[in-house]
């Protein structure tokens, strides 16, 4: 060869070599959904463990505090007492939260509270489902990102193949 000339690729080489940061940023996309998946099942193990626990115990308010709360209509604000509990389980104290119209709970109530035998944590106040609003929540639009993240990625690799069995 002389000089100044070049070696010629086959096309397929080099319209890999220029879809690459196509192929990067559509695996970047799936690995966003994945994570935004793993966070999804571990919400849900903990809101199930939250709503399963079926041992009782009473427990005592120990803290309220009075917050502003935008209702879903988003022109009316409400108020809402925050209430944090203790309880005891053989001996260990745990602690949990929970939302109620303001000023129906203040220091020193007792609450009948249900939480999971096999971690404490888990607990809620009988007829709380925050938690399940706040899956639902995740689930809606945790499962939207997941989808549309997919379905951008399949959507740039079906066009990179496209495009190379173009050549």
């Amino acid at each position: 060869m002389g000089e100044g000339e070049f070696l010629e690729q086959p096309n397929g080489l080099d319209s890999r070599r220029k879809n690459s940061p196509a192929v990067l940023k559509g695996l970047f996309y799936v690995a966003i959904a994945i994570a935004i998946i793993a966070f999804l099942v571990i919400e849900t193990i903990n809101a199930v463990q939250v709503m399963t626990g079926k041992t009782s115990a009473k427990a005592n308010v120990i803290s309220t505090n009075d917050e502003v709360r935008e209702w879903n209509d988003g022109n009316d604000a409400g108020w809402v007492t925050v209430a944090v509990y203790r309880f005891n389980v053989m001996g260990h104290e745990y602690y949990g939260k929970t939302e109620v119209s303001q000023g129906s709970l203040s220091e020193g109530d007792q609450l009948t509270i249900k939480y999971n035998s096999k971690d404490p944590t888990k607990n809620r106040v009988i007829g709380d489902r925050a938690i399940l609003g706040r899956l639902f929540t995740f689930l809606i639009f945790g499962g939207w990102a997941v989808y549309m993240l997919i379905g951008t990625s399949i959507g740039k690799l079906k066009s990179l193949k496209h495009e190379e069995s173009m050549y």
